[in-house]
C-alpha cells in the first residue's frame, strides 16, 4: 500500500555499509543506520541478503511530530559468499494489522587481511 505523506520514513545515511576481513569476521565493522518512522510501527524483525548480515536493533528514541529513530547496528555471523559486495537490510514493521517496510541498501567492503593469500 501507499504510504500516507503524513508518515515519512527516512534513512541516515541512505545506505549501510559493513567493511570486513574474511579472517576476523568479528572485527567487521558497520556504519549503521538511523531509521525515522511513525511511532506507531512496531518493529517485527529485520531480513538481510546475504543471510551473514545481521541486523539489531541498539535503541529507539522518540522523535518530533509523532515518529520514531530507530538505530540499527550491523554485524556479520559468518563470511558472506565470495563475489557479494552488495545487498539489502529490511526492515518489517507493523502499523496495526497493516504490515510495512524499509528496505536499506548495503554495500559489502572486504578489507585486505595480512594472514590471507589471494583466492583464499
Amino acid at each position: 500500500r501507499k504510504r500516507p505523506q503524513d508518515e515519512p520514513v527516512t534513512i541516515q545515511p541512505e545506505s549501510a555499509r559493513v567493511i570486513y576481513s574474511p579472517s576476523n569476521i568479528a572485527g567487521a565493522a558497520s556504519n549503521g543506520v538511523q531509521i525515522t518512522l511513525p511511532a506507531k510501527w512496531k518493529v517485527t524483525h529485520f531480513e538481510t541478503f546475504p543471510a551473514e548480515v545481521v541486523a539489531t536493533v541498539s535503541k529507539t528514541e522518540p522523535a518530533p511530530g509523532g515518529q520514531s529513530v530507530v538505530s540499527v547496528e550491523l554485524s556479520l555471523s559468518g563470511t558472506p559468499p565470495a563475489g557479494f559486495e552488495r545487498g539489502t537490510v529490511t526492515l518489517h514493521a507493523t502499523d496495526g494489522d497493516e504490515a510495512e517496510m524499509v528496505t536499506v541498501p548495503l554495500t559489502l567492503i572486504v578489507r585486505p587481511s595480512d594472514s590471507s593469500e589471494p583466492g583464499a
